[in-house]
């Protein structure tokens, strides 16, 4: 239960997680019953009973848009965009704290191995603790990423594979 909110029947991974503060992870075989209202700048989320109505709209007064995903069979949720240029097709991860790009895909935006040798090192934790050294890089243009949405409130509805977005940093 989560506030009111009781899912059953629900199958949960036992993993070695980081150090606190993070418990846990929410996937989607439990969000996937519910809507989810999204506030990033505010640190919000509300769940809502999914509503399988493809009409539906987010409860906001804020102009927003509605982006065009595509809902995989697992009930993930794709975006459509592009990165330099180039055609890109990513996975809508409201957990994740940067915006991610392959390899192979920043090759196709033009991106050297010795480019790539002088962008900065860091390393990116997930669920396990020793983490991954990633590089650090700054395209010309990326139309639609997560740290977009960082700053927006966002719509979720995985029932119908919708998503909506404030239009505004400030909903």
């Amino acid at each position: 239960g989560l506030n009111g909110a009781i899912t059953s029947n629900v199958r949960v991974l036992l993993a070695q997680a980081p150090s606190p503060p993070l418990d846990g992870v929410l996937g989607i075989n439990v969000l996937i019953g519910y809507e989810l209202d999204l506030d990033a700048p505010h640190r919000r989320l509300v769940l809502y009973r999914a509503r399988p109505c493809p009409a539906a709209l987010p409860p906001w007064t804020a102009p927003f848009t509605r982006l065009p995903v595509q809902q995989q069979r697992s009930g993930h949720l794709f975006v459509p965009g592009e990165l330099d240029g180039q055609p890109v097709f990513g996975l809508l991860d409201t957990g994740a704290s940067y915006t991610t790009v392959g390899l192979a895909v920043a090759r196709d935006a033009g991106v050297t191995a010795a480019a790539l040798r002088a962008d900065p090192a860091i390393r990116a934790y997930s669920m396990n603790e020793s983490g991954l050294v990633v590089r650090q890089r700054r395209f010309r243009t990326l139309i639609i990423g997560g740290d977009y949405l960082s700053t927006r409130r966002i719509w979720l509805s995985l029932v119908t594979g919708q998503a909506f977005v404030t239009t505004s940093d400030h909903p």
